[in-house]
């Protein structure tokens, strides 16, 4: 266990770290040092673990060690008010949206085909949709990430973005890796600002 003491480093989201050098991707700040000295100790524990042992029986490739990530000051939960309820609805498969809808005695819903199914099937007043690169560079392996990503904004952002602009959905929360941003319904009345469509809202 770390301890609530060591001094915070930055860490990578694992799907970034597939996208660019290893090496950049380490942590790095005040408390890097002892990251890594704890990523090395997970490696050599890891080495010798039967768990890897029935793997190579299996024929199959061990696991050398964990990708560290994450951490950093607790935030206290949201009020009640924003609190998920048993009234919404979540879509997909990631292990923390299960496990946070298992504490509702509930349980995720599959991803559907498109936004359209997803709100023709639903009268939820809100509902949480966590759509994954992986899956569909698993079904297309000739696709890049960037193609993946093209999908899932054809599919959904891209949709929902036009439904709160046409006042159809009052509000989108849009969380990507380590970038979000939230878009009203009251938003289409600023006619000022230049639209940019789906994913290119996250660039810099």
């Amino acid at each position: 266990m770390l301890s609530a003491k060591m001094p915070h480093a930055l860490t990578t989201e694992p799907a970034r770290a597939l996208v660019t050098d290893l090496n950049e991707a380490l942590p790095t700040g005040p408390g890097a040092a002892s990251l890594k000295r704890l990523g090395a100790e997970i490696e050599m524990w890891l080495h010798s673990h039967p768990l890897n042992q029935f793997r190579q029986q299996r024929g199959e490739l061990p696991v050398s060690t964990l990708w560290l990530w994450g951490g950093g000051e607790l935030e206290s939960l949201p009020p009640a008010s924003v609190a998920a309820t048993v009234s919404d609805l979540a879509y997909g498969t990631d292990p923390y949206l299960t496990g946070l809808w298992h504490l509702l005695g509930s349980a995720p819903l599959p991803v559907p085909d498109n936004l359209a199914d997803m709100i023709a099937n639903s009268r939820a007043p809100r509902a949480a949709l966590v759509a994954e690169v992986t899956p569909l560079l698993h079904a297309h392996p000739e696709w890049t990430i960037l193609e993946a990503l093209g999908e899932l904004d054809r599919r959904f952002l891209s949709p929902a973005l036009e439904g709160v602009r046409q006042g159809r959905i009052e509000q989108l929360t849009l969380i990507l890796n380590d970038r979000s941003f939230r878009v009203r319904r009251r938003d289409r009345l600023k006619f000022w600002r230049r639209r940019r469509p789906g994913l290119t809202r996250l660039q810099d």
